[in-house]
């Protein structure tokens, strides 16, 4: 098959964009599912450990939904090559265009990183210098300070009337 410079151009660029958009998905997986990974080993070794781990639902809540995302954005990446082969093979196509599977796509990963985030800043809050010295205290039979500096269960606004 004989190509133009432009054709040519074409093709290698959308190799490319495939290829960096699936390294990013992988670096995506990698820091979420190493942050959990991170967090059961640190909470597993820590000595503070069996007291910190009601107070890490919330970062790991994060982080698994990132990861869960992050797997749902694999899935969207899929449907929008298959919505895109199926637009240039079949002109009657009928199903959803790829332009609204890239999308969906888009929206997983930007959601994936901010889970991200918000789990890696809600693990520095549970680790801060003063939450720490609160579970130590915990760990020392002061349970009522220990349970108001970290709700074991998100606390509602109805429940806390």
């Amino acid at each position: 098959m004989n190509m133009s410079f432009k054709e040519e151009h074409a093709l290698e660029t959308y190799r490319s964009l495939i290829s960096v958009s699936m390294e990013g998905l992988k670096s995506l997986l990698l820091v979420n599912g190493g942050a959990v990974v991170a967090v059961v080993a640190f909470l597993g070794q820590s000595s503070l450990g069996p007291e910190l781990s009601t107070h890490f639902w919330w970062p790991l809540g994060f982080f698994i939904a990132g990861l869960t995302l992050c797997v749902l954005a694999f899935v969207g990446s899929y449907a929008t090559q298959l919505a895109l082969f199926n637009e240039r093979l079949n002109h009657a196509y009928k199903g959803p265009r790829h332009m609204v599977c890239a999308w969906a796509t888009v929206l997983l990963v930007f959601l994936s990183i901010v889970t991200f985030a918000m789990g890696a800043f809600s693990s520095v809050y549970v680790l801060s210098e003063g939450n720490i010295s609160d579970v130590k205290a915990g760990a020392k039979g002061d349970e009522t300070k220990s349970a108001q500096a970290f709700p074991s269960k998100p606390v509602t606004p109805a429940a806390s009337k």
